[in-house]
């Protein structure tokens, strides 16, 4: 039987580093409880610590969770990216006082899989450091005030990446980046009001994985590209108020689709294929299955019988 090994005494450092640095834990503005992280004390395992979690025979700190706690956090301090070992990194809905993500520092961060900094008050741009980090299969930037420009090839050699949600963020208005377009391990992709402009490219029909596509709340020029048809494992089609107009593509082999969201549109025409009567009555009984939404001036469901 082994021996779990107990946390390096170098990363202990560091996490109690970024406690005492650039954590606060005064009266929080929020409705959720709070915590100080009494378990954060010198001369401990960190791997018996609050939101910690480690390699059982290395000994180094692996996950870093403090989601919703409430924490003011005062910028990315070193000792984060000292962690070297991390997979998971979750620090969203806390507070970072509007502190942008740094241009390096990330990079040291090469076997992070998760990264979550939803809903944190952040300001600034991605990095492209960002883009160097091949393991990533999560990246949740949601909820922000992120600016700058989405640059065409963002993320494009991120090959395991299986959720992107970069939405409710104040980019430059620009197009879908299309190097977005050639992840086919995504699984779910949102990009809902992130000021985007332009047509929908037809490369978007790469994504052969996605099941989630949310491209609501832009302001794009033509209509849904046909090579939507190429996304068979898809289950939610969110496009609402996107400036969307012509006819809507056939969808015919869209036959997993639970929810289809394109309302305040111009687009027009029928959707056909995409449930049969039975598989209506179903997602009508059971929300939690799903619902068909259809919406948009001219738009209606054809059913299969």
């Amino acid at each position: 039987m082994h021996v779990r090994a107990r946390c390096h005494q170098q990363q202990a450092a560091a996490l109690l580093q970024l406690k005492n640095r650039t954590f606060s834990f005064g009266p929080a503005s929020c409705d959720i409880p709070t915590t100080t992280l009494p378990s954060w004390k010198a001369g401990t395992d960190c791997c018996h610590w609050e939101g910690i979690s480690c390699d059982r025979v290395a000994g180094t700190v692996t996950a870093l969770n403090l989601s919703n706690k409430c924490i003011q956090i005062s910028g990315f301090h070193p000792a984060l990216f000292s962690l070297v070992s991390l997979k998971y990194l979750d620090l969203g809905g806390n507070q970072f006082s509007g502190s942008h993500l740094p241009d390096s520092g990330f990079d040291m961060l090469t076997q992070l899989q998760v990264l979550n900094l939803r809903q944190s008050n952040l300001s600034g741009t991605i990095p492209p450091s960002l883009s160097g980090l091949h393991s990533l299969k999560v990246i949740d930037l949601s909820g922000n005030y992120l600016t700058g420009g989405l640059a065409p090839h963002l993320f494009s050699n991120l090959s395991l990446l299986e959720i992107l949600d970069l939405s409710e963020n104040s980019f430059q208005h620009g197009a879908i980046p299309l190097g977005i377009t050639h992840l086919r391990n995504l699984k779910v992709l949102n990009l809902e009001d992130t000021n985007l402009i332009g047509v929908i490219p037809n490369s978007i029909g790469n994504l052969s994985s996605l099941t989630e596509l949310h491209l609501g709340l832009n302001s794009f020029i033509g209509g849904l590209p046909w090579s939507l048809n190429n996304l068979t494992h898809l289950t939610v089609l969110n496009c609402p108020y996107s400036g969307l107009s012509g006819r809507i593509p056939s969808f015919a082999s869209l036959t997993r689709l639970e929810e289809v969201s394109l309302s305040d549109n111009k687009l027009t025409g029928t959707l056909k294929g995409t449930c049969t009567r039975h598989e209506m009555a179903l997602l009508g009984s059971y929300p939690d299955k799903g619902q068909l939404k259809v919406h948009g001036s001219g738009l209606k469901p054809q059913h299969r019988r």
